[in-house]
């Protein structure tokens, strides 16, 4: 286990036998030097009057998942990067009700519309769509 983490890791199981449950993720390395993530639950087991008598421990491996979660986080990071650096305007809405969840900043500058009204105004998006424009053709 790596060192970062033992103290965690002793913490969670003395919860544990005080009669609490919980959880870690820690990381540990192999034989061969290669590194993992673990996530383990654990609860106390308890015998016929109520006292602790030992733990009962369900890990597993999220090595993958923690990989993924990074990969996601970098590629968040130079998108983010990249929609503050062009000059022009990015937004999402919801394909169902057209509300926007997101609109860069630049919508404000080049439009002169805060751009806290494109996400709490419901009908923003139908609002300033061109009245001919405006039915829906689905």
């Amino acid at each position: 286990m790596a060192e970062e983490h033992r103290a965690a890791f002793d913490e969670l199981t003395t919860r544990v036998f005080r009669g609490e449950s919980g959880m870690l993720e820690f990381k540990v390395f192999g034989l061969k030097g290669g590194q993992r993530w673990l996530k383990t639950h654990a609860a106390p087991l308890h015998d016929e009057s109520g006292r602790v008598t030992a733990l009962l421990s369900i890990t597993r491996d999220i090595t993958d998942s923690r990989r993924a979660e990074a990969e996601l986080q970098h590629s968040q990071e130079q998108l983010a990067g990249l929609i503050h650096t062009v000059d022009g305007i990015f937004w999402e809405a919801d394909a169902q009700t057209f509300q926007f969840t997101f609109v860069s900043a630049q919508a404000e500058r080049m439009l002169d519309i805060r751009a806290a009204r494109w996400l709490d105004e419901p009908t923003f998006w139908k609002d300033h769509i061109h009245p001919e424009d405006r039915e829906d053709r689905r």
